[in-house]
């Protein structure tokens, strides 16, 4: 089959055919079953690519996504089976209930799990999270999403759960892309968002604050999602030194915002689906000023 395919640049196919013993429909069927398994191997390429690309944290609907933007459309199912036959299996984490404080400082939870947002900057969710590094030591991370694009605008990173890790946060907010007056931002009831420098900072920019009730983490779910996602591709870091780790948190936070696909997004990065927003309202302001 092979030497009859090399030669067909040199001879006649008849020719070869008879030479060969080969019917014409023999000939036809093997030489589209090889181009269909050339074919697969291929296409296993690029899934075992798109996967691996991912830190193994894709499923099979974010594979296919990743495909398509490479030109490959593929049904979510086949990619599913294919993904099955090679072993590949993403990570699922289990879900933590939380439980948190209550007392002075509440907020009523006026977010009340609408988790979309019609442009930026109208609704953010805030957290901490505590995560274990080399020598038993602690990392804590603070994150504010915006619910538009889920982008983490801004983050930071402390050896102690305490307010300056949130109010660096909050600076880099402000710095970044500031802080409009009205602007929800949705936190569970911990003792960080009922302090006073908390409080002062929500007074003095307008801030409209919304807390999730007591112990239900499903209030903030977005946030929890994220951080459950950004330490499954973190992995373990309680073999990394602090310092290590911190570079690791900061590149993962990078990596969920300007690459990691959503499919909410219509299988676009938080950065690129702002990116194409901030168009959409360009194009919009010049329709306008021509009228």
């Amino acid at each position: 089959m092979r030497a009859v395919t090399a030669l067909r640049g040199e001879y006649p196919l008849e020719l070869l055919l008879r030479v060969s013993g080969m019917s014409r429909s023999t000939y036809y069927h093997r030489a589209g079953s090889l181009r269909r398994r050339e074919e697969g191997r291929r296409e296993d390429a690029l899934i075992a690519e798109a996967f691996s690309g991912s830190g193994g944290e894709y499923g099979c609907r974010k594979v296919a996504a990743v495909l398509e933007r490479r030109g490959v459309r593929m049904n979510f199912k086949t990619v599913n089976r294919r993904m099955r036959s090679m072993g590949l299996v993403c990570t699922y984490r289990r879900k933590r209930r939380r439980r948190s404080g209550g007392g002075a400082g509440h907020a009523p939870n006026l977010l009340d799990r609408k988790f979309g947002a019609s442009a930026p900057l109208e609704k953010l969710v805030t957290d901490v999270t505590e995560m274990r590094v080399l020598g038993g030591g602690r990392l804590y991370l603070s994150s504010i999403m915006d619910l538009h694009s889920n982008m983490v605008l801004a983050h930071s990173v402390s050896r102690s759960n305490s307010w300056e890790m949130v109010g660096e946060m909050l600076e880099r907010l402000e710095r970044r892309w500031g802080v409009p007056r009205g602007v929800m931002i949705h936190s569970d009831r911990g003792g960080l968002y009922r302090c006073r420098e908390y409080l002062r900072f929500a007074r003095e920019h307008g801030v409209v604050r919304s807390m999730s009730g007591r112990g239900s983490c499903y209030d903030n779910a977005v946030i929890e999602s994220h951080f459950s996602n950004l330490k499954g591709r973190l992995g373990r870091l309680d073999r990394v030194p602090a310092d290590k780790a911190a570079e690791m948190i900061d590149e993962a936070v990078r990596y969920f915002n300007e690459e990691r696909i959503l499919l909410k997004l219509g299988g676009l990065s938080p950065a690129e689906f702002l990116r194409e927003y901030e168009k959409r309202q360009e194009r919009g302001r010049k329709s306008a000023g021509d009228i």
